[in-house]
């Protein structure tokens, strides 16, 4: 981990520390608490996961790698598949974190509360979803964004009617911070990554990182196990979800580059999403393509929203 002051020009590195001693894996997604001067940074990739609890000096931006919390049965949580997006709620003063599967069955998974002291306290089991991003709304509302499709009779989607007729139920979770409550099955939209709350306009959106509309799922038709060629993911989708009426508002088109016919990691998706809640703009970044303007290299593309609900009731 390094952090930086951006008063300098070109910023300086004011702070280092590593999770793990030893650790080959990335520290990936974290999330800050600004009262005491934490972090909580996740290694995704590591076996099993973990977070680490990072001291910030609020006053050089200095930092100190502290508790590691292996997600593991022995600790609180057996994670098996990764973990991902944490955030940090100011009104119960935790953590939370999404976690894709816990335990052996992949249709479990769920969102963890953790203290500032780095203790697991909490479990909120998700099924049929494999949570994802997570982002805080009003209320305490947590929104997860399901990374998985599940067909409706709850087997694994494939997008392949070949192999499985069964509708895909594509959803997002909307659950309660404080009790883990769920509050809402927000249906129709998900296989997404990172989410946003903008309390501008006071709706989540929620970034793709693949498709439940690839053009793979009719056409073209094959027998037995045999899968259709994967040149085309079909479009992946920015969703945009009011956080009083917990609707699914809309969906727009992002872009998808489809994998290498190697198997090799797409060349890019459009998982990542932000706001800014002077304007209601959003951004989400997108891969190098020719159907964007100006986007050879890849780009930012930038969002407009005319239907702010500005009720905080």
């Amino acid at each position: 981990m390094l952090s930086f002051d951006l008063r300098q020009n070109p910023p300086l590195t004011v702070g280092e520390c590593t999770t793990k001693a030893g650790e080959p894996t990335r520290a990936d997604e974290l999330a800050y608490d600004p009262r005491d001067g934490l972090i909580l940074a996740i290694n995704n990739a590591a076996s099993p996961p973990f977070g680490t609890l990072i001291t910030v000096d609020k006053t050089t931006g200095a930092l100190t790698c502290g508790t590691n919390i292996p997600f593991t049965a022995a600790n609180g949580v057996d994670a098996r598949n990764g973990a991902e997006q944490p955030v940090w709620d100011p009104g119960t003063r935790k953590f939370y974190n999404s976690i894709p599967q816990i335990g052996a069955n992949p249709t479990v998974g769920g969102v963890i509360r953790i203290s500032t002291a780095g203790k697991i306290e909490a479990t909120y089991t998700i099924t049929f979803c494999s949570p994802a991003g997570l982002a805080l709304g009003p209320h305490q509302d947590l929104l997860a964004n399901c990374n998985t499709i599940w067909a409706g009779d709850g087997s694994l989607w494939t997008g392949n009617v070949d192999r499985n007729a069964d509708t895909a139920a594509p959803q997002l979770v909307i659950l309660d911070a404080k009790t883990g409550t769920i509050t809402s099955h927000v249906l129709g939209a998900g296989v997404g990554d990172e989410v946003w709350f903008n309390s501008g306009d006071n709706h989540y959106y929620a970034a793709s990182s693949g498709s439940n509309l690839a053009p793979n799922a009719l056409f073209p038709a094959r027998t037995g196990a045999a899968a259709p060629p994967l040149t085309a993911q079909g479009a992946a989708t920015l969703d945009v979800i009011d956080a009083l009426s917990e609707n699914l508002d809309q969906r727009v088109p992002t872009l998808n580059v489809p994998a290498d016919p190697s198997g090799s990691h797409p060349a890019g998706t459009a998982h990542s999403v932000a706001a800014f809640s002077g304007t209601n703009h959003v951004f989400v970044p997108i891969a190098a393509n020719n159907a964007v303007p100006n986007c050879l290299t890849g780009c930012i593309t930038i969002y407009g929203r005319d239907d702010p609900d500005t009720n905080n009731d």
